[in-house]
């Protein structure tokens, strides 16, 4: 039953990482609106998007990993 939940949260992550692609075109077309640039700043965080959408797919997955193993 052990193997079943680690291949299931690896599944979950391969997923997440593979939308990764997604993420990052919407972000670059979100950062390309001409209204998005007059704004001061938000440029610079909707870039930090793709990144944070990689750290809580690999954080949630590691966490989840722990959660069935720490026992």
């Amino acid at each position: 039953m052990e193997a079943v939940k680690l291949i299931g949260t690896a599944v979950a992550m391969l997923i997440g990482l593979i939308l990764t692609p997604v993420v990052a075109l919407a972000t670059e077309t979100a950062t390309g609106n001409s209204s998005v640039a007059s704004i001061s700043g938000l440029k610079s965080i909707i870039e930090l998007v793709p990144y944070i959408y990689v750290f809580v797919i690999i954080g949630a997955g590691l966490l989840t990993m722990y959660a069935f193993y720490k026992d």
